[in-house]
């Protein structure tokens, strides 16, 4: 039972910031890596900078993720009874996975290998995001 209906949109906003926020922890190190290997240095108060701003951007994107996908997903879930954290989890991360990958598609087919590979790795923001939208909403119960 979802404990309060105020709990909703902090649970909305929570799953917003961590989906953001891990979306960052993967792509920047990622990106710092690529040009390392290509022979570029980054100053470190430069990928800082990149780091707050990448997950600055990916909460507001996550947010509308949210209130477009997730949010009718949810609810049509909560009504089904699927209320476990596994389900909040899986619906996550295919969510934020499916999204990737159809933003990449509308970029034609010289954007759908690069597609696939961001779309494997938003599986996991999106389980995070699945994860603390369940545990701010429900409490933290597993079964609802």
């Amino acid at each position: 039972m979802i404990r309060g209906k105020a709990r909703i949109g902090a649970a909305l906003l929570a799953a917003a910031l961590a989906g953001g926020a891990t979306t960052s922890a993967i792509v920047v190190p990622g990106m710092l890596i690529i040009s390392l290997l290509g022979g570029t240095s980054i100053e470190p108060q430069a990928a800082a900078l990149f780091l707050a701003l990448t997950a600055a951007v990916a909460s507001a994107v996550f947010a509308v993720g949210l209130l477009v996908a997730g949010a009718p997903v949810w609810a049509v879930m909560h009504r089904r009874g699927l209320r476990e954290r596994k389900h909040a989890k899986t619906a996550g991360a295919l969510l934020a996975a499916g999204v990737a990958l159809a933003l990449s598609a509308l970029a034609g087919p010289q954007g759908l290998v690069g597609g696939v590979i961001f779309a494997i790795l938003m599986l996991v923001p999106g389980a995070v995001a699945g994860w603390t939208l369940h545990r701010i909403a429900y409490g933290g119960s597993k079964p609802a």
